[in-house]
């Protein structure tokens, strides 16, 4: 099986949103965020759940294009177009966010 990528588009923010848009810079600024005390991130990883019916969401991931990579009686890691592994972890249960994974830029940004 050959994976091909997603050809999707993007449009600029500003088409996205509107022109009113308060700019980044600005939002930080009104927030109190410190730029130099965030963390640079690379990408996502991959997301991880717990579904009570592990059927319903493999049928609705694969709907998307995701496809089976790992599965146990209880879990199933699902891949997606790109490089990684898995993209989604399912683990039968109540319905419930488990967290995600992100890949940094260096090992100092991890540290922070």
């Amino acid at each position: 099986m050959t994976i091909q990528p997603n050809h999707g588009a993007s449009i600029a923010d500003i088409m996205a949103i509107g022109p009113g848009a308060e700019s980044i810079p600005t939002w930080q600024a009104r927030c109190n965020i410190k730029t130099d005390s965030q963390i640079r991130l690379v990408k996502l990883a991959h997301m991880r759940y717990q579904h009570p019916d592990l059927d319903e969401i493999t049928t609705f991931l694969e709907d998307f294009g995701m496809t089976i990579a790992k599965k146990t009686d209880d879990e199933i890691w699902y891949r997606g177009y790109g490089v990684d592994p898995y993209v989604y972890y399912a683990k039968k249960g109540e319905k419930k966010f488990l967290g995600g994974a992100w890949e940094v830029e260096s090992y100092q940004e991890l540290e922070k």
